[in-house]
C-alpha cells in the first residue's frame, strides 16, 4: 500500500509539472482592439445622417412619382371622358343627317314631278343645305375649340399645382354640365311645328323643358329657341329622358358656350 500511495503522489506531482502556465494578458493588444473598435463605431455613427438624407430623399421620390401617377390617370380619365362625348355627338350627328336625307328623299318622292329639265336644286333647297352643313361645321368647330381649351386649363393646373388627385374628372364634369337654369317668368321658348314648348335648363349639349306628348313620340327633334335679346338658334336633337313634368333633349347641334354666358348675364341683370 505504501508504494502504491507513493506512485499515485509521484504521479499527481508529475501531471502538475506537464501543465503550462496561462501567459499574462497583453494590455497593448487589449487596448489596440478597443481602439479600432472605437473607431469604426464612430464612422458608423457619422455615415447615419447621410444614409437617414438617403432614405428621406428616397421617400419624397416615391412620393413625388405617386403624384405625378395620380395626375396622369386624372388626366387620362378626362381625356376618355372627352373621347367618349365627342363619339356620341358625332354618332348623333351622322344619325340626325341619315334622318333628314331619308324625310327628304320621302318629301320628294310625294312632291309633285319636277320638269325633265329642271335637274338643279332650288335656291331655297340649295341655301338650306348650305345652312346645315355651315351649323355642322360651327358645332365641330365649337367642340374642337372646347377640346383645346380643356387640354389648356388641364396643362395650367398641373403648372400651377392645383390638379389633386381625384379631381380632375370631376371639374371637367362640371364644366360640361354646367345648366343655367331659368325662373318662372324668364324662360325661353322652343318652337316646334307652330307651338312652343318652355324651356327650364339649359347646357351646351341638352335641356330640359315641358312635357309634350307629340314629341316625346318623336325620334328626331328639330326646332328654334327664341331667345330674348337675340337672335333664334336652329337645334336638333332626340329625347332621352320624359315624365310627366318634363322632358330631357339631348343636342346634336350644341348651343354654344357665349350664348350661355349671355343668357347667365341677362338673368343676373
Amino acid at each position: 500500500d505504501a508504494t502504491i500511495d507513493d506512485a499515485d503522489q509521484a504521479y499527481a506531482h508529475a501531471s502538475l509539472d506537464a501543465v503550462s502556465p496561462l501567459p499574462e494578458p497583453n494590455t497593448q493588444t487589449v487596448e489596440d482592439a478597443i481602439s479600432i473598435t472605437s473607431r469604426r463605431l464612430h464612422q458608423t455613427e457619422s455615415a447615419l445622417p447621410g444614409a437617414q438624407q438617403a432614405v428621406e430623399s428616397a421617400e419624397a421620390a416615391v412620393a413625388a412619382a405617386n403624384r405625378q401617377h395620380e395626375k396622369a390617370k386624372a388626366r387620362l380619365k378626362a381625356l376618355t371622358h372627352t373621347l367618349v362625348e365627342t363619339r356620341s355627338q358625332m354618332k348623333m350627328f351622322h344619325e340626325t343627317t341619315a334622318e333628314i336625307e331619308a324625310q327628304d328623299s320621302v318629301e320628294r318622292i310625294h312632291s309633285p314631278a319636277a320638269m325633265p329639265d329642271d335637274r338643279f336644286p332650288s335656291p331655297q333647297a340649295a341655301g338650306r343645305e348650305a345652312s346645315a352643313r355651315q351649323q355642322i361645321l360651327s358645332d365641330l368647330l365649337e367642340i374642337e375649340a372646347s377640346l383645346n381649351a380643356r387640354k389648356r386649363d388641364s396643362m395650367q393646373a398641373d403648372v400651377n399645382g392645383a390638379v389633386f388627385p381625384g379631381t380632375a374628372g370631376r371639374i371637367s364634369e362640371k364644366r360640361q354640365h354646367h345648366r343655367v337654369i331659368y325662373p318662372l317668368n324668364q324662360r325661353p321658348l322652343l318652337s316646334i311645328d307652330n307651338r312652343t314648348i318652355p324651356i327650364f335648363d339649359l347646357s351646351t349639349a341638352g335641356m330640359r323643358m315641358g312635357p309634350d306628348a307629340a314629341l316625346a313620340r318623336s325620334r328626331i327633334v328639330r326646332g328654334v329657341i327664341a331667345f330674348a335679346g337675340r337672335p333664334a338658334v336652329n337645334i336638333t336633337g332626340k329625347v332621352v329622358r320624359q315624365d310627366d313634368r318634363s322632358l330631357g333633349l339631348r343636342l346634336a347641334t350644341r348651343i354654344g358656350n357665349h350664348i350661355l354666358d349671355q343668357e347667365r348675364l341677362r338673368l343676373s341683370a
